[in-house]
């Protein structure tokens, strides 16, 4: 039984948050979830691990000069199994860290995976690529593109080619990149992410929606329409409404995702930006590394 609702509110950027209107149970001790099978709770799992890093996605990279990579490798030059792909990951990333270090650039920010086949089979070492969301203030697309190398001086080589392109986001957000790099969940992964990422701002309020507002929308349809939670949230665009219903419980869960017409990308280009192309050196603020958090695999 629970008591009544929470609203959760993730806020990951000026103009994209998202909403939870979750049921608070009567009995605070218990546990959401219980009575629930292994494979329920594992998709359960997943899910919040998804959510998870959409969120760190775009609390940390809406915002101008991203750029989303993707490294290829040229006929010859494939790794010979997932180890060495991963590594050739890892040493990309230290050239681009290595190169705004000796260019006295801030320090580039990055959530990076390498992707095999399907884990646990003999596939996994075949189809071996790579994702990257990059912030890199002050280098070009070509000195990013450049530096997908091996070797060092007379004897460095191309991997291969590299494809960037600015981030675009859509209603204020890099969902659908962030969904991409988490596509087949089955596939054997490796995750890496920079120093110091920002996790959202998280706002609760047990006070807002009761039960019985919560059941009412719920059943008569008006949970399911933006346009509803648009009028409750007026600051906000609503890109996304979802219902579900928890057979356990017997209790309605909501999640929105809000965004706000006004974005930093239709802004001035960022000081980073600016100098790069006149060649100066961008004025930055000292960076503080607080700690960080990996969704799995390693930190780099």
């Amino acid at each position: 039984m629970h008591r009544g609702y929470r609203e959760k509110k993730i806020i990951c950027s000026p103009v994209y948050a998202e909403v939870d209107l979750i049921p608070v149970r009567a009995d605070t001790h218990g546990c959401r979830g219980e009575g629930e099978t292994n494979e329920k709770q594992q998709r359960a799992n997943r899910k919040a691990a998804e959510r998870h890093f959409v969120q760190l996605v775009n609390a940390n990279f809406v915002q101008p000069d991203v750029l989303l990579v993707d490294p290829t490798y040229a006929g010859g030059e494939e790794p010979a199994d997932f180890a060495e792909a991963d590594r050739n990951l890892v040493n990309y990333l230290r050239r681009i860290s290595y190169l705004c270090a000796r260019k006295k650039l801030p320090k580039p920010k990055y959530v990076a995976v390498t992707e095999g086949g399907a884990e646990g089979t003999e596939d996994e070492n075949h189809r071996l690529h790579h994702h990257i969301i990059l912030l890199a203030q002050g280098l070009t697309r070509e000195e990013v593109e450049d530096l997908w190398s091996a070797g060092r001086g007379k004897k460095r080589q191309s991997l291969g080619r590299v494809n960037t392109r600015r981030a675009q986001p859509i209603c204020g957000s890099l969902v659908d990149r962030a969904m991409y790099m988490l596509k087949a969940p089955k596939h054997r992964k490796k995750w890496h992410q920079s120093l110091g990422l920002k996790m959202p701002e998280v706002r609760m309020n047990d006070n807002r929606y009761t039960k019985r507002q919560i059941l009412k929308w719920c059943t008569n349809g008006d949970a399911y329409d933006r346009g509803f939670w648009a009028k409750k949230y007026p600051t906000w665009k609503v890109s996304e409404t979802a219902v579900e219903f928890n057979d356990i419980e017997g209790a309605y869960y909501v999640r929105l995702r809000l965004w706000r017409e006004k974005s930093p990308w239709k802004e001035n280009r960022t000081r980073a930006s600016q100098a790069a192309r006149s060649g100066r050196r961008p004025a930055t603020a000292p960076v503080k590394h607080t700690g960080h958090t990996a969704k799995s695999g390693t930190n780099t």
